[in-house]
């Protein structure tokens, strides 16, 4: 029952993200991606685990995101909780600068 909740959530973030990574999908189970701890592929240079539990996983679990190149990015969700993201802030900072934010001193 846990597999199929894990499936069904890799799922439901690959179709999150096909609304702005119209490619985006599950990685296929067994490829490169999936041995590198890669849940969802075609996002980009974001390279997504996703987790579903009980409870939301540690944070850790973004370790297991094991490529060279791209972003990783942690999607867990919590028995009857948001959906939460987590990555590395230096990450999130490029990010921020590449989309263009500006502080304004406020």
């Amino acid at each position: 029952m846990s597999r199929n909740k894990g499936l069904n959530f890799e799922r439901e973030i690959a179709k999150t993200f096909r609304k702005i990574f119209p490619n985006a999908e599950r990685a296929i189970v067994g490829s490169s991606l999936d041995n590198a701890g890669v849940d969802i592929r075609g996002a980009g240079s974001l390279r997504i685990q996703a987790k579903r539990n009980k409870q939301y996983c540690p944070i850790s679990k973004i370790e297991e995101v094991k490529l060279s190149d791209g972003i990783p990015l942690l999607v867990t969700k919590a028995d009857f909780k948001r959906p939460v993201a987590c990555l590395y802030l230096e990450d999130f900072i490029k990010i921020i600068e590449d989309i263009g934010v500006i502080y304004d001193g406020d």
